[in-house]
């Protein structure tokens, strides 16, 4: 699981080092009282001879909550870039989330990257983790010191250990959707990094699979790479088994660019080949034809995980998840074909 991590330089060891009480050290700290400047430097010095967090607002130091949430969106910390053009899930939740922590009396703060990778920002009453991945480091250190904290999606490593909101089966809802459209042999492109969300997809995609009989083909690229990612995992797919009838893709932009790829080897869509994606984005309403795809309803996710996380800082609950029913949105990239017979046949002739 995850490794170890050193225990925080408490006020006690701090106050030891500068050779003063405790006291005398949250007054330095917090800037108050009549300590002189040789007492006050000397507290500073063993504040960051230990790696003291000095924050005057850490609730540690206060004894109180600083009406503060922190809001971690992991797998955009995994790609060069915050701003990804065509996706709108992660600015959808950000935005219902913070107008719901100031509904509840709370300000909602993202956290970076290069915060998340460090010590535990003493500023954060808790904290959302949206998409958490695998063996995450920080995700761990928050319940490892016992911080209120709910993830956007199921922990791989803590399950129900932390609380969590999720939508349920949106996968297999998309799945099944294509099934009904006359679809025998669906693939799957996922995104190469080991976030809840791909990890939990793959496995719907090969329980599915094995249910229906069907053989189980998939590939993966970066997220980051968008549609031209999508393109090339699409290329890839059909090199090695051009009777596929269904794409079924993780993300809006990989969906987009698996359709551009087909549209360029002259299938059509949805006739020869169907696609669906298990997001909704711009990417995919834009796409021509416009992809069928799964809402997550974001807004509603960092809604539920604003209220759980307040619930648990202030004890109000002790729920420990919340499933949020998800909305498929059909559109013409599954759109009704003469069956799955003639499909199958037609697509044949095209690729031979």
């Amino acid at each position: 699981m995850s490794e170890s991590q050193p225990a925080r330089p408490t006020i006690r060891e701090v106050a030891k080092l500068a050779g003063v009480s405790t006291s005398t050290v949250s007054l330095v700290i917090n800037d108050k009282g009549s300590i002189s400047p040789a007492t006050r430097e000397r507290v500073h010095l063993a504040a960051r001879t230990l790696g003291y967090q000095a924050n005057p607002h850490g609730r540690g130091l206060r004894g109180t909550r600083n009406q503060i949430i922190g809001i971690a969106l992991r797998s955009l910390d995994m790609s060069s870039a915050y701003s990804q053009p065509g996706v709108d899930h992660h600015l959808r939740l950000f935005g219902a989330a913070a107008t719901r922590a100031l509904d509840r009396g709370y300000s909602a703060m993202l956290v970076s990257r290069d915060v998340s990778a460090g010590p535990r920002p003493l500023w954060s009453d808790g904290f959302v983790i949206a998409d958490p991945f695998d063996h995450d480091q920080f995700l761990a250190s928050l319940t490892e010191s016992m911080v209120p904290v709910v993830s956007v999606g199921r922990s791989p490593d803590f399950g129900e250990l932390v609380p969590f909101v999720s939508t349920s089966a949106e996968s297999t809802l998309a799945l099944n959707h294509l099934k009904a459209r006359g679809a025998r042999r669906v693939a799957l492109i996922s995104g190469r990094e080991r976030t809840a969300w791909h990890m939990r997809g793959e496995e719907a995609y090969s329980r599915w699979t094995r249910a229906q009989g069907m053989s189980s083909q998939m590939v993966s690229s970066p997220e980051e790479s968008g549609s031209e990612g999508g393109a090339l995992a699409a290329r890839q797919l059909f090199e090695s088994s051009p009777d596929i009838d269904a794409i079924i893709c993780h993300t809006a932009r990989h969906a987009a660019g698996a359709s551009e790829y087909l549209r360029s080897v002259g299938l059509r869509i949805p006739d020869d080949v169907m696609i669906a994606a298990c997001s909704d984005g711009e990417a995919a309403r834009s796409a021509l034809p416009p992809i069928t795809a799964i809402d997550l309803r974001p807004e509603e996710l960092g809604r539920q995980a604003v209220d759980l996380l307040v619930d648990r800082i202030e004890n109000l609950s002790s729920r420990s998840s919340v499933l949020i029913d998800a909305e498929l949105l059909k559109r013409e990239s599954t759109g009704p074909s003469a069956g799955s017979a003639s499909r199958s046949t037609q697509a044949t002739m095209r690729r031979t």
